[in-house]
């Protein structure tokens, strides 16, 4: 029985070493919130719609004001702090909601969408974008960015966030070490 508890221990040892170094990792932390200008909300056929839409909205056009032809971060949080006064660049404009790849810019972030959801209200739609956050000295860090319109003609306001996830593998360690020590506790507490 005893050499059963040395090996649990052995074993939860090796896997904690190697669950260290993903715990490690350089991910970016924070999040950062911008909006300027307007948009344009279209369909499946690119033209033109509203909110609500008679066909589900399948795109977005980012107009840029030709006075202030910047969008700006207004609130950063972390690491993001460094992308205040940066100018944000939208790779992808119009961007479908089945577009995958670089999105935006700022900084010296950039925002890589994998998956994109919509969910529409009578006066807003509100757009979840999931994919990773990629910055030079970071490891590729996973993220959401949220953007919400304001208004129900084709052409609407907009804010979004954009907030880092921590690293599940890292979590996961975690959650494991907190576990044998409980078991740990448990097990001497009983043989008391």
């Amino acid at each position: 029985m005893k050499s059963n508890s040395y090996l649990l221990s052995g074993a939860s040892l090796l896997g904690l070493a190697f669950a260290a170094p993903a715990a490690s990792a350089a991910f970016v932390m924070g999040a950062m919130s911008f909006a300027n200008g307007g948009l344009i909300l279209r369909d499946a056929a690119a033209n033109p719609t509203t909110i609500p839409s008679p066909g589900p909205v399948a795109s977005l056009e980012f107009l840029v004001n030709p006075q202030d032809p910047e969008v700006s971060p207004y609130g950063t949080q972390g690491d993001y702090a460094s992308a205040i006064g940066a100018m944000v660049v939208f790779n992808a404009n119009p961007f479908s909601f089945t577009d995958t790849g670089l999105l935006w810019t700022a900084g010296a972030f950039e925002f890589y969408a994998q998956s994109t959801t919509s969910a529409e209200f009578p006066l807003t739609l509100h757009i979840f974008v999931t994919g990773f956050v990629r910055a030079a000295g970071f490891d590729d860090t996973t993220a959401v960015w949220v953007l919400t319109t304001q208004g129900t003609t084709s052409s609407a306001t907009w804010s979004s966030s954009v907030q880092t996830i921590p690293e599940p593998s890292a979590t996961l360690g975690l959650f494991g070490f907190a576990f044998l020590t409980g078991c740990a506790v448990f097990r001497r507490q009983r043989r008391a």
